[in-house]
């Protein structure tokens, strides 16, 4: 067991090819959050498996949020005296603590860092982000520019940031925190979205690797402890209207059963804990492989979509010992849902839920989005026409909240009257944030004013309610994100 502070790294390696390589004293990976968030990306994971094919095991780097300093598991080395630095980046968040940390450790001036390239779902939805910061940039699959690399960068097919700098300074007006709420900046960011779709279209590189990624350790300290990550598709086959990844044309794959089964192979003699990576629930197929291959196994997905069960899911389900189902309305209004892209209705959801109980899982985690519902948007949705005006009204925002209470006390009355269970409900409330990769780009981004209304008023109507609890995105942490979506980078000058 290791500390580097108050930090642990405890941890169980799976591929003792890695482990037993001597560490790099000329290359590292940073993951730009902290150990305990990293060790469960499997975005990283995959490159610091990739770096390794040079025949040394890259020092990996986190940052301490309190101090923004980086730390090791690995060295005692600094950062700045490594020649080559990978950084793998999967939220726009991390962006800010990322450029701080850097230059607190290495200086104010860019052009004196040690070569820096870049990665992550965050780079390929936002890579305008990052010319300022990184000299090398990957857009698409890490394993197009790792196929035949080495060491010695003989075979380096990374882009370089400068050119992707002056591909959107020539083609984009920027914004500032201001003139980003102003309706007068319609056409900009609709020429923005476009210019950052086709962008997308023309450079982001797509590999046929068949072989999926895993976790190439695992630790109790992580955010999901001692889970053995493993993707089982990549992509996503939906085009939801508020997801950047499904409206950026990234093909949806399904990697082959006998891959996904060999890898999972590595990871069930260190943990039975094992966590299945995909945008979209797999094949009844797969999971019953899966489950036959390893019974003592506790399978963990992510949200599930309504649409994609039937009833050997549910059976199958009822004997994971799963106990917590994961679903995402997204909205109680069923119109709006369908427009979102989500074909399902409230009773699909109900009809779900009381057959998940019915099969022994009392306890459902439930994803809403506030700031969907505005008077202009059957208009702009139909026409594509700028409104009039942009902001969300407090009666909108309220007749939304509404509709969700209603509905999750709809969905405990009519299971419990079938059941007699009174199923445990928790909500997880986020405001719409409006990216420029997104289909619905043009809506505005709700007010603090009428966020922290909306909070008061649905802690209020849960209070005295009995198996229901709620928690709120944070609104900084929100408004952060909407604003570096749209390149505007002011937070990093503080």
């Amino acid at each position: 067991m290791k500390y580097e502070g108050d930090h642990n790294f405890q941890e169980t390696w799976i591929l003792k090819s890695i482990q037993n390589l001597k560490v790099s004293d000329d290359v590292v990976i940073i993951y730009p959050n902290s150990y305990k968030v990293g060790s469960s990306n499997l975005g990283f994971h995959s490159i610091f498996e990739q770096l390794a094919i040079n025949g040394k095991r890259a020092a990996r780097f986190f940052i301490d949020s309190r101090t923004l300093k980086f730390y090791s598991p690995d060295t005692k080395l600094r950062l700045k005296s490594f020649r080559n630095i990978y950084i793998s980046i999967s939220f726009e968040n991390d962006l800010i603590n990322l450029y701080k940390a850097l230059r607190q450790e290495m200086g104010d001036d860019a052009s004196v860092w040690p070569e820096i390239t870049i990665g992550g779902a965050a780079v390929n939805t936002s890579p305008f982000l990052f010319t300022g910061i990184a000299d090398l940039m990957g857009i698409g699959d890490s394993e197009f520019y790792f196929e035949n690399f080495g060491y010695l960068f003989e075979s380096n097919r990374f882009y370089d940031c400068k050119q992707i700098d002056e591909y959107f300074k020539k083609q984009l007006e920027p914004f500032d925190e201001k003139s980003i709420f102003e309706d007068s900046n319609f056409d900009n960011k609709k020429n923005f979205s476009t210019i950052l779709k086709i962008f997308f279209q023309n450079w982001n590189k797509i590999c046929d690797r068949q072989i999926p990624f895993a976790s190439n350790f695992i630790s109790p300290f992580s955010a999901f402890p001692d889970y053995f990550l493993i993707e089982i598709s990549r992509g996503c086959p939906f085009s939801c209207a508020f997801c950047s990844f499904g409206n950026l044309g990234k093909p949806y794959d399904l990697f082959p059963i006998e891959k996904i089964i060999e890898k999972i192979e590595r990871g069930y003699s260190f943990t039975k804990q094992i966590g299945l990576v995909c945008a979209a629930l797999p094949p009844i197929g797969y999971i019953e492989n899966i489950v036959s291959n390893f019974p003592d196994a506790n399978l963990h997905f992510s949200s599930l979509r309504v649409d994609s069960f039937d009833d050997r899911y549910i059976d199958i389900f009822s004997t994971l010992k799963v106990q917590t189902v994961t679903l995402a309305p997204e909205t109680a209004n069923e119109n709006i849902r369908k427009k979102l892209g989500k074909n399902f209705s409230d009773a699909q959801i109900i009809e779900l839920i009381k057959n998940f109980v019915k099969n022994g899982i009392y306890k459902f985690k439930l994803y809403f989005i506030i700031g969907l519902k505005f008077s202009n948007q059957r208009k702009q949705m139909s026409d594509n026409e700028q409104f009039e005006n942009s902001k969300i009204s407090e009666e909108e925002i309220y007749s939304e909240i509404e509709e969700l209470i209603d509905f999750i006390d709809k969905i405990q009355s009519n299971v419990y009257s079938q059941t007699r269970i009174l199923p445990y409900i928790s909500i997880s409330i986020n405001p719409f944030i409006p990216k420029p990769s997104c289909r619905w780009w043009f809506f505005p981004f709700i007010s603090k004013n009428v966020y922290e209304k909306s909070r008061k008023i649905i802690n209020k109507k849960i209070y005295n309610r009995k198996k229901i609890d709620v928690d709120f995105f944070s609104y900084r942490e929100a408004l952060k994100e909407y604003l570096l979506s749209w390149g505007i980078k002011d937070n990093l000058k503080n």
